[in-house]
């Protein structure tokens, strides 16, 4: 599988830039992850949150153990925080 291959090009990079940088978060060379979302077919460019690339991410893998381990349906809850007693509930798969 080509993503599950990037993916473990992605943590070898991670570690390597961890030793490089002795294992202080603030001399640790970033890593990039352009590559790897191109070979995913996800726009590196287009912003998102952890959710919003988890749900890309997984499809991309095409892996069915990983899959299958993560299947079930996102629920979003939002609350008003100004006394009107508004909220919003959002179910996706």
């Amino acid at each position: 599988n080509v993503g599950l291959l990037v993916l473990q090009h992605v943590f070898k990079s991670m570690t390597e830039a961890s030793i490089c940088g002795n294992n202080n978060p603030s001399l640790t060379p970033a890593t990039a992850t352009t590559i790897f979302c191109r070979t995913l077919g996800i726009n590196p460019y287009e912003q998102q949150d952890s959710q919003e690339f988890w749900k890309l991410l997984l499809p991309a893998l095409s892996h069915p153990p990983l899959t299958s381990l993560y299947r079930g349906t996102l629920q979003s809850y939002i609350t008003a925080l100004d006394g009107s007693n508004r909220e919003k509930k959002r179910s996706e798969p």
